[in-house]
């Protein structure tokens, strides 16, 4: 005969659950139902058999896995709010630079910059060229010091802040003096709420050429101050006097 009968497989091979007998046991009903039963009954064995390999390789990579992911989700997440936080800061400064809502803008002269850095803006690089002059932009909620390698952005307002001082007595070398304070408060769970007062100084050397704008500035803040008379003593601890006449002055 051109085609011959192939003799009776003993086994079947299936991928990822190994090998599957088609003999059933003696006496088992599968002997009783012919060859389909015994490939039913073998690959009942050999699948569970597969499961139970296929379920301890899980167990023993899924913890490692789910803590490679939540390492890469806090990564990103971290990631994300910086950078938002930069483009967030890109645009006030592209505000400030173009001049929008800007009260004063101030270049120094090589000569200015460099008694600026030493004597106030002790942050910015030594590394500026020496023909470079730093700026300052000044707003009514911003303070923005540039710098040929660092710059410096000052909020004036935000969360709670208050400019409780602005003066400058208009000498040679005298700076423009800026005061911000603001206070933070903490409620602890079944206990007294915890207030806590901040204040910081800046003082701003005016350059040569802003010498007339110097005292618009001041008038600004001084008449905003006008306006909420009490702002600085509601900002200003117990124990801290301030002036015998109310005025935030240093």
């Amino acid at each position: 005969m051109f085609f011959r009968t192939l003799p009776r497989a003993r086994f079947v091979f299936l991928p990822f659950l190994g090998f599957a007998s088609l003999h059933p046991r003696a006496g088992s009903p599968a002997e009783h139902l012919g060859w389909r039963a015994r490939l039913y009954a073998g690959t009942h064995f050999a699948g569970s058999r597969g499961l139970n390999i296929l379920a301890k390789l899980l167990q023993t990579i899924t913890g490692l896995h789910i803590l490679v992911v939540l390492a890469l989700l806090g990564v990103a997440v971290i990631g994300w709010r910086v950078y938002a936080r930069q483009q967030k800061r890109r645009a006030r400064i592209a505000l400030l630079t173009e001049g929008v809502d800007v009260l004063a803008q101030w270049t120094y002269t090589p000569e200015e910059w460099r008694r600026a850095r030493e004597e106030e803006f002790t942050w910015a690089s030594r590394n500026d060229n020496r023909d470079y002059g730093g700026r300052v932009y000044i707003s009514p909620t911003t303070i923005y010091v540039q710098g040929e390698h660092r710059d410096r952005l000052i909020d004036l307002e935000g969360e709670g802040r208050v400019v409780t001082h602005a003066s400058y007595r208009g000498a040679t070398e005298s700076p423009l003096k800026l005061r911000v304070r603001w206070k933070t408060i903490t409620r602890r769970h079944n206990g007294p709420e915890e207030i806590q007062y901040h204040k910081e100084d800046y003082r701003i050397p005016v350059p040569s050429s802003a010498k007339e704008s110097a005292p618009k500035v001041v008038e600004y803040f001084t008449a905003r101050m006008g306006e909420n008379p009490d702002a600085d003593v509601s900002l200003v601890s117990d124990d801290e006097v301030i002036s015998v006449f109310g005025k935030d002055a240093f």
